[in-house]
């Protein structure tokens, strides 16, 4: 598979969970909110899901021509994937109105420094500057995956939480529950891995030359 046409199948998957946002009602349980996610909000989710199928693509099946086409890209596809994650969130805070928990903050405070961090490495003019901000981004993102991990794991078992977040605003709430799984740790989740594979392909893979 070349790279082009592992676009066209990324570009594809995103159009498909796009389209498939359609209105929903609001249906408060517990601590479970199912809320209205149009096709707007699915957006996000389809950027995240587009690039995640390059990134798996890139960890079980890349060739060494598809890597050698994606790594100089590397970085700016680190730098997408973190700042769709972050104008997300505030996307969710901001407009749509859901109140992050103490969790979600915890992911902002390692993805928001991860995407600045990232933007400055696209700057970078040296090479070893580059190379210290797409690390730094790399420890970022490993801390922040843990924690979308947790936070997931709370999600899908609400009586695990160790009672570190608000009584009223639980880390355990679902304010978004599309295809029954993906809520918006998991879309952090997705975010870190992108960040982690990509940063991993700038710093740990060598240009390929001819003998």
């Amino acid at each position: 598979m070349t790279f082009t046409e592992l676009y066209v199948e990324t570009a594809n998957l995103a159009q498909l969970v796009s389209d498939r946002g359609r209105p929903r009602h609001v249906n408060k349980r517990d601590d479970t909110v199912l809320c209205d996610v149009g096709g707007r909000r699915l957006t996000n989710v389809a950027i995240l899901l587009a690039l995640g199928c390059l990134g798996v693509r890139l960890v079980t099946g890349a060739t060494p021509a598809i890597v050698e086409m994606v790594r100089p890209v590397a970085v700016p596809l680190a730098f997408a994937a973190a700042a769709t994650s972050m104008l997300g969130s505030l996307y969710y805070s901001e407009v749509a109105g859901f109140d992050p928990c103490h969790k979600c903050w915890q992911q902002r405070a390692m993805m928001y420094p991860a995407a600045v961090i990232l933007g400055f490495a696209l700057l970078a003019r040296h090479a070893v500057a580059r190379q210290v901000a797409v690390g730094i981004a790399l420890a970022l993102a490993l801390v922040g995956v843990v924690i979308s991990t947790l936070h997931r794991f709370e999600q899908q078992f609400p009586d695990s939480a160790n009672g570190a977040c608000d009584i009223s605003n639980p880390c355990s709430g679902r304010y978004v529950n599309e295809f029954g799984f993906i809520t918006i740790p998991t879309m952090a989740w997705v975010g870190f891995g992108l960040i982690i594979v990509f940063a991993a392909l700038s710093l740990f893979t060598s240009p390929t030359t001819d003998a």
